[in-house]
């Protein structure tokens, strides 16, 4: 069972069928979800992040660009007790190598492909942990 969280309350109320997080792309794109809709995300990747061996107290970074899926990630770690790490996309290779490093982070996650003004970006080549 996982702890009470910011989206729980929302939950028993009216309130959960409103919108939680109103996201829009670069091309227009766009993305609702409703409380509702946000508990389920965060508890699957909760989830997920607990299959990985992710325990209260681990250090998970996180390098992924404004989406979506960046609130459900960080609330995902919240909900299981970790500290997350966000960092900016624009650093280098090294850089994100070196910050993840710092923290210790037991496990990272980042996205393959970005959007932005319109174009499809590869993400750089995720750095070798030492």
């Amino acid at each position: 069972m996982f702890p009470t969280t910011v989206l729980d309350r929302h939950l028993t109320t009216q309130r959960k069928n409103k919108a939680a997080f109103i996201w829009e792309g670069d091309i227009g794109d766009t993305k609702t979800l409703t409380y509702q809709q946000l508990y389920y995300e965060v508890n699957k990747f909760a989830n997920v992040l607990k299959k990985l061996g992710v325990k209260k107290g681990d250090r998970v970074s996180v390098y992924l660009p404004m989406i979506v899926e960046l609130p459900i990630a960080m609330l995902a770690c919240a909900r299981i007790g970790a500290i997350h790490s966000v960092v900016f996309g624009a650093f280098s290779g090294d850089a994100l190598r070196d910050r993840m490093n710092d923290c210790a982070s037991s496990c990272w996650f980042a996205a393959t492909v970005i959007i932005a003004a319109a174009r499809r970006l590869t993400a750089k080549t995720m750095p070798t942990m030492r």
